[in-house]
């Protein structure tokens, strides 16, 4: 179960012959070895790998519905590589099955790459080896299956992509550049028992209850770009463990290490927690052997987390930034953006495009205008010089102030201030009684000086006047009935487009008198 370094053999023996550009295999006829030396290899039977190949090549591996079966015991791969290997499975019923050890093996910048089919191992299908290189991985489709331990084990620096398929045995790394865009990572393995209360210090593989176990802090990396860094980014995807938690981060901090977590989606489905960060202390951790606590928190490796969206199993309010809210149902704890500010009896609310300071508050105070017709007055002038922009006259009726309030944002005693660029709907309950007396409905903005700014559009439904803003501070609700009707618009005779089609006209019948021209040349002569 546990390793060093995977050890490299030499060439297995099997088959092959030409088709359709690619090599084919089939294991009664010639060599596996001089197969995998092409750019493609696809079976065409069952192949066996007694010891391990190390690919000198990129290759696509198409199972094509055979099985490859290695023998190649624990603490080897059967494949290994520092190129770029991609599996898939063009049948659907492929099978690399490497039960007795592992299967791929990258080292020095290799990328292993599952595109379908199903690869199982003993260990990790994927691994790496911080002491050989970094290594890369990607998931499109297909299934990882671990007997016990990781689908995915990289303690080197490395990019990771997970974009479907499944993952049995979840993801355990040290550090790296991770993306999950979507896909199953599952740990429900009752093998992966290794308690990281006795297991933070070994120089190896842990395989960890956890969906996506993050071993932080304890090895050095010497990748010029990325350093010692851990970028996990998850925008999708099904992370569960029945075990353990469906992702934890143990930040140690034998090593100086830059960790970074975000969440902006998927579901998260742990034994009792969905999402933890751990430390030395935080696990009260105990000495053992030759390894010491204190040894493991020399430096101060804090995780930086932000979540901005996605579903967990347990509360995680205490993970998230400000301006972001957990929302509960069913037992399902929602991440969501704190957008909508609202007043105690949802009377008038307030609604962001971006994520607001959850200790903000909206403060709404109805108001009494010193003159009401002056304010009926100049909206009547602003909305008629607006219609005639669109050709269109209007004859008001009966009109209304149906009330007026000032609005405002507040952080404990202080306004906010609130205006710029950024647009805020505001939605304002008016008695229906109201509403119902008028055909068209406006949102006035006054000013300090108690006179009309700005006019705004609005939208009224079941009781509710909604309206698009910058700024906030006092608005008043106008009611008004009128007749609109459309200006006739008087257009000008196109002489230059006339003079064009003269201009066409006259060519075409030149080059007809020149055609009939030369055809009676041509016939007297």
């Amino acid at each position: 179960m546990k390793k060093g370094k995977i050890l490299t053999g030499i060439f297995g023996f099997l088959p092959v012959f030409m088709l359709g550009g690619a090599i084919h295999v089939n294991a009664a006829e010639t060599d596996f070895a001089e197969c995998v030396k092409q750019d493609e290899c696809v079976l065409e039977s069952d192949v066996t790998i007694d010891t391990t190949i190390e690919l000198q090549n990129d290759l696509v591996l198409d199972l094509n519905g055979y099985t490859i079966t290695s023998n190649v015991k624990t603490n080897g791969a059967a494949i290994e590589t520092s190129h770029t290997l991609t599996i898939k499975d063009s049948k659907g019923t492929g099978l690399f099955d490497a039960s007795q050890g592992y299967a791929f093996y990258a080292f020095d910048g290799g990328t292993l790459i599952l595109d379908s089919g199903e690869i199982k191992a003993l260990d990790a299908p994927f691994a790496g080896n911080n002491t050989t290189g970094d290594m890369n991985a990607i998931v499109n489709g297909g299934t990882l299956t671990a007997i016990h331990g990781a689908a995915i084990y990289s303690p080197s620096q490395g990019k990771i992509e997970i974009n479907g398929g499944t993952l049995n045995g979840g993801i355990n790394i040290r550090m790296g550049q991770v993306t999950i865009n979507g896909g199953n990572i599952i740990n429900n393995n009752p093998l992966n028992v290794d308690p990281i209360e006795d297991y933070y210090g070994f120089q190896g593989s842990v395989w960890l209850s956890d969906a996506i176990a993050v071993i932080g802090g304890t090895y050095p990396s010497e990748n010029a770009q990325y350093g010692n860094s851990l970028n996990l980014v998850i925008n999708g995807g099904n992370i569960e463990s029945e075990l353990g938690n469906a992702l934890t981060i143990y930040a140690f901090g034998k090593v100086e290490q830059d960790l970074n977590l975000e969440i902006n989606g998927g579901t998260f489905n742990g034994k009792e927690i969905s999402v933890a960060i751990e430390d030395a202390d935080s696990l009260g951790l105990k000495d053992y052997s030759n390894v010491k606590v204190e040894d493991y928190k020399i430096y101060d490796n804090n995780v930086n987390v932000s979540i901005t969206s996605g579903t967990f199993n347990s509360n995680v309010e205490s993970l998230l930034n400000d301006g972001y809210k957990v929302v509960e149902t069913d037992g399902l704890y929602n991440v969501e953006p704190n957008l909508v500010l609202s007043t105690d009896d949802e009377s008038v609310t307030f609604e962001s495009e971006k994520p607001l300071p959850n200790d903000y508050e909206l403060r709404v105070e109805e108001k009494t205008l010193a003159d009401v017709d002056a304010i009926i007055s100049d909206a009547k002038n602003m909305i008629t010089e607006s219609l005639k922009e669109n050709n269109t006259n209007i004859a008001f009726k009966d009109s209304e102030v149906l009330a007026t309030y000032d609005i405002n944002v507040y952080n404990g005693t202080e306004i906010v201030k609130i205006e710029g660029t950024d647009k805020y709907r505001i939605s304002i309950a008016v008695a229906e009684d109201l509403l119902s007396k008028y055909d068209y409905v406006k949102v006035a903005y006054i000013n300090d000086e108690g006179k009309v700014e700005t006019i705004y559009d609005a939208t009224y439904e079941d009781g509710i006047v909604s309206f698009e803003t910058t700024h906030l501070s006092t608005y008043s609700i106008i009611g008004y009935n009128a007749d609109l009707t459309q200006i006739d618009v008087v257009e000008n005779p196109s002489t230059g487009d006339n003079a064009l089609t003269y201009i066409v006209l006259g060519g075409i019948s030149l080059v007809g008198i020149a055609i009939a021209s030369l055809y009676l040349k041509k016939k007297n002569n």
